[in-house]
């Protein structure tokens, strides 16, 4: 968990989630409390003093450690509008997942586990000056409407969730997905992005990304045309879920069930706009069907 250097003032610590330093600032905090203890006793080693928390959006492995970050170390937590809701009220993200409360039996749910922590200020979801350096912000919306990009004062750009890594895809196969047309444009905007350097949350620093990135296009591509290809007769979401998680050989634990039908949705949305689906009730069921 050693603190790498990536550009000029701008460092990272690697761990379950990447967490972003500039100066006195910190970008996403993870929710393993070891990492966090580590580099917030090796930054205290280093005489560094933490200031400002922000977050590339509010999911449990990005925000998770910001109440015990702002504990031990008196920062602020700065964060959007949007993200303020998520962080504030943790009940949001179990309606995004079930559209309801969290059934006791899915142990995997993390919410419960994480305290909720209260925004200090809510800043533009542009961008923030602090202690004199801008921090710009551009929106990367497809993973999470509330998520942003975080490009540093060095040209450093922290990017969340945007990429799923090698390992990642061969585990999960499928990634959560709320916008499949601002998914495929966050990949063009990391793609012709102009930064020093990308950062995502669960990759290790590269070079360069293209393959990955190419990989990730591939996938949204390939997730599109299953769904089609499961909608050759009318079914339902959550059957559509099931075919899919079937047909990627993915053994799906409720938590996984839950992420695979956001992203299911995502698409039903997408594919609909797109003509290439239509919708009818029937058996007292919204269905969709190929055109």
């Amino acid at each position: 968990m050693a603190i790498k250097h990536i550009s000029g003032n701008t460092f990272y610590s690697e761990g379950d989630t990447n967490i972003g330093i500039c100066g006195d600032v910190l970008i996403d905090t993870d929710i393993n409390l070891l990492h966090l203890k580590t580099l917030l006793t090796d930054l205290a080693g280093q005489g560094m003093v933490i200031d400002t928390i922000l977050n590339t959006h509010a999911h449990p492995d990005h925000f998770g450690g910001n109440a015990y970050v702002a504990k031990k170390t008196q920062a602020k937590i700065r964060a959007t509008k949007k993200q303020q809701l998520f962080m504030e009220e943790l009940r949001l993200l179990e309606l995004v997942t079930y559209c309801a409360k969290a059934p006791s039996f899915d142990s995997d749910f993390s919410v419960r586990d994480i305290p909720a922590c209260q925004v200090d200020e809510i800043i533009s979801d542009k961008g923030v000056v602090i202690n004199g350096r801008r921090f710009d912000f551009t929106p990367l919306s497809g993973h999470a409407f509330h998520q942003i990009g975080i490009a540093t004062p060095d040209g450093v750009l922290f990017a969340g969730d945007v990429l799923m890594a090698d390992e990642q895809i061969d585990k999960y196969k499928i990634p959560v997905i709320v916008d499949v047309e601002q998914a495929f444009a966050d990949l063009c905007y990391i793609e012709q992005g102009d930064y020093q350097a990308c950062l995502f949350a669960h990759i290790p620093l590269l070079n360069d990304y293209q393959a990955l990135i190419h990989r990730n296009r591939a996938l949204l591509e390939e997730l599109g045309e299953r769904i089609l290809a499961i909608c050759q007769v009318p079914m339902g979401r959550e059957a559509i879920t099931g075919a899919l998680s079937r047909d990627m050989e993915l053994y799906a634990s409720f938590i996984q069930f839950g992420h695979v039908n956001i992203t299911v949705g995502a698409y039903l949305t997408w594919l609909g706009d797109q003509k290439m689906l239509e919708y009818l009730m029937a058996d007292g069921i919204m269905k969709a069907v190929r055109k």
